[in-house]
């Protein structure tokens, strides 16, 4: 047992430490995706802020081309202008330009005019050819006669910013141009893209001209190591020039996922999780192995012979004891070997007593097939040594065939004692019964001349002579009167015994025949209420006598029944209301109910307790001792009423109230009655 614990601790213990290797590798291959995943969202989420922001940038150097060209025009026109005029004509392009900080006009390369004044006093007379680094955009923008984005650029006026230089030409008359000077745009740094739109940082996006060759320019926005860290680039023309827009995360591009700490955790939970359920799984393999041995060896232990057959049919186990019973080939059926097989085996050896030839052995295994297969009863067989087992098969959940075996023989034998001393005691009975009856009937015969003794011949003869006047005195007459009158109240008593002792006589006869299931029905359609009717008329006496009122309530014609039986019933429940009933009424009636005809005696009699209900339709039981003394009985009315009911397809039933009464009730079901009773009538019942 510990070896054998040790090696599932140890698989399970290998296991365990697997599932935790899988678990960090998985936790690992999860943390890759999940950064994957997070990086590509990242990357669309960036390239769609780097499309707001060329398209936020094309549109801005649009508006400012715009501007520029509209001021180079008006100043092609007008050489001359003013300040003030300069102003009134930047004013009406710019106002709606937030992102121009301010405008200059340089004829000749000077600054001369800007817009607005204010702030921007520092500017005026600048000259270009000064500024080394403006002026080299300055020239280039003459050269390519187009507009030059220079920047960043440090402002006389203060602060930093880009300047869109813009030359200007007028005509001289003879189809020639005359560069007139340059305009200048400056656009503030944090206005040339507008990263307020994105949320992203100065740092994190850069800006650069691709010369003509496609190698990538200086930055004019944003650091250089922009475009070092795997940006998202977006291509772009401003001005006549290709840009390109390097855009990348706040803080860079991220290490890990940020639900990197809920993966870990999730895998490292679900790892122990799965090490927690193949402990626990391995706990419950050494629990499982441990009741397996433990239930073998109780099998194994077992008075009884245990068989176990699959869902084939086929014998999976059979203890000691089940192989001693089949001992002539216990040891040429293994397991695996088919039921009919190991049945044929032994029919072939010889091993049942019951079977005598060929043709009741096929007649016998099939039988026994039929009643393995459907595993829903209990067989008996005698084996050739004489013993007597009993099988009870039963089928598990999962289809397997479990048999149990038990000797029986000594069972059997005190079993066939007790039938051969039962039935020695039914004949004893049914004969004593039957001696008892012919000597009562003479009784019975004879009694009612002693209960009536006037109704003799010899007392009316006697009575003539007592008649004569000289015959006898007045005494005589008295005594011979008073001597009749005794011999009628003790025949009347005679006669009430005898009749009594031949009621409790025919019980025991009745009980006899239920007994030996000699009892049969002859069904027939007879009227209920006449039934009812005569029952009433023969108690009828009897309840005045009690001062009791007898009713007979009784709402069916025809039934279909044994009258004779069904009146035996009736009149044995209508007896024993009135024996217990001291004051009220006792009621029999008859009714239609759903089921069929219930027929019912109710009384208001001392009632019976809860705990006796049962026991009443027992044979030989009262409810106690000192009724069967003041009432008289055998004790076995109820028990052969009850028999008669179920003969009917009925159940005699009882509801009682102590002190209150009791409601003896039965249903006869006339449709039930009507197809089995007459084919009970043409068999004995068992």
């Amino acid at each position: 047992m510990g070896r054998n614990r040790f090696r599932f601790d140890r698989q399970y213990g290998l296991l365990a430490g697997l599932i935790g290797i899988l678990a960090v590798v998985a936790g690992v291959v999860l943390l890759d995706q999940d950064h994957q995943r997070h990086v590509s969202q990242l990357r669309s989420i960036l390239m769609q802020d780097a499309r707001i922001l060329s398209e936020k940038l094309e549109h801005s150097m649009f508006e400012m081309d715009l501007v520029a060209d509209s001021l180079a025009k008006a100043t092609g026109r007008n050489p001359d202008l003013g300040q003030e005029q300069f102003a009134e004509t930047v004013s009406k392009l710019v106002d709606y330009h937030a992102a121009i900080r301010n405008v200059a006009g340089a004829p000749d390369l000077r600054v001369e005019y800007v817009y607005p004044v204010e702030g921007n006093e520092e500017a005026i007379g600048l000259d270009y050819r000064s500024l080394p680094d403006q002026y080299a955009a300055v020239k280039q923008a003459v050269r390519q006669r187009a507009p030059y984005l220079d920047g960043p650029v440090d402002l006389v006026q203060g602060g930093s910013g880009y300047i869109l230089q813009y030359p200007v030409f007028t005509e001289t008359g003879e189809g020639r141009s005359h560069l007139w000077g340059v305009v200048s745009l400056v656009v503030s740094q944090e206005g040339l893209l507008g990263l307020e739109a994105t949320g992203l940082d100065f740092d994190d996006v850069a800006l650069r001209r691709t010369l003509p060759s496609g190698v990538p320019g200086e930055v004019v926005y944003g650091r250089a190591q922009v475009f070092d860290a795997d940006p998202i680039i977006q291509r772009l023309t401003l001005l006549g020039d290709k840009w390109e827009l390097a855009v990348l995360p706040t803080g860079g591009w991220p290490a890990g996922s940020p639900r990197a700490p809920l993966i870990v955790s999730a895998t490292a939970l679900a790892a122990l999780l799965l090490i927690g359920k193949v402990l626990f799984m391995g706990h419950l393999a050494q629990a499982r192995e441990s009741a397996r041995k433990l239930l073998l060896c109780s099998i194994e232990a077992m008075n009884d012979g245990f068989v176990l057959y699959d869902e084939e049919d086929r014998l999976v186990m059979r203890n000691t004891r089940a192989k001693a019973f089949y001992a002539p080939t216990a040891a040429e059926m293994p397991p695996g070997t088919a039921f009919e097989d190991i049945i044929r085996e032994e029919l072939r050896v010889g091993h049942f007593d019951e079977v005598e030839d060929a043709e009741a052995a096929e007649a016998w295994f099939q039988e026994r097939l039929r009643a393995h297969r459907a595993a829903t009863g209990v067989a008996e067989q005698t084996l050739a040594d004489g013993r007597c087992i009993k099988i009870a098969e039963s089928r598990t959940p999962q289809g397997y065939t479990v048999s149990s075996i038990v000797d029986v023989s000594e069972l059997k034998a005190a079993q066939q004692a007790a039938e051969r001393a039962d039935r020695k005691k039914s004949e004893f009975l049914n004969n004593i019964s039957h001696e008892l009856r012919t000597p009562l009937t003479v009784i019975l015969g004879y009694a009612p001349f002693l209960a009536k003794p006037t109704a003799l011949v010899q007392a009316k003869a006697l009575n003539e002579m007592l008649a004569r006047d000289d015959a006898m005195t007045p005494e005589v007459r008295a005594a011979v009167s008073k001597m009749l009158g005794a011999v009628e109240r003790h025949g009347q008593r005679v006669e009430g015994s005898a009749k009594h002792l031949l009621a409790m006589v025919n019980e025991i006869l009745d009980w006899a025949h239920v007994e030996r299931g000699k009892v049969q029905l002859r069904p027939e359609r007879f009227s209920a209420a006449g039934m009812l009717s005569e029952i009433a008329d023969e108690f009828e006496e009897q309840a005045r006598r009690s001062g009791l009122d007898l009713t007979c309530d009784c709402v069916v014609d025809e039934i279909e029944g044994d009258p004779v039986r069904l009146k035996q019933v009736l009149y044995n429940l209508v007896g024993n209301a009135l024996k217990f009933t001291d004051d009220g009424a006792v009621t029999l009636a008859a009714r239609r109910v759903p089921e069929g005809v219930e027929f019912s005696v109710e009384d208001t009699g001392c009632g019976i307790d809860g705990e006796h209900l049962e026991t009443i339709f027992e044979q030989f039981q009262q409810v106690d001792g000192s009724d069967t003394r003041r009432h008289g009985g055998t004790g076995l009315g109820l028990a052969i009423a009850k028999h008669l009911v179920e003969l009917h397809g009925g159940i005699l039933r009882v509801t009682s109230e102590t002190g209150r009464g009791s409601r003896f009730f039965f249903v006869l079901p006339e449709a039930e009655a009507a197809d089995v009773a007459p084919e009970a009538a043409e068999q004995e019942v068992a």
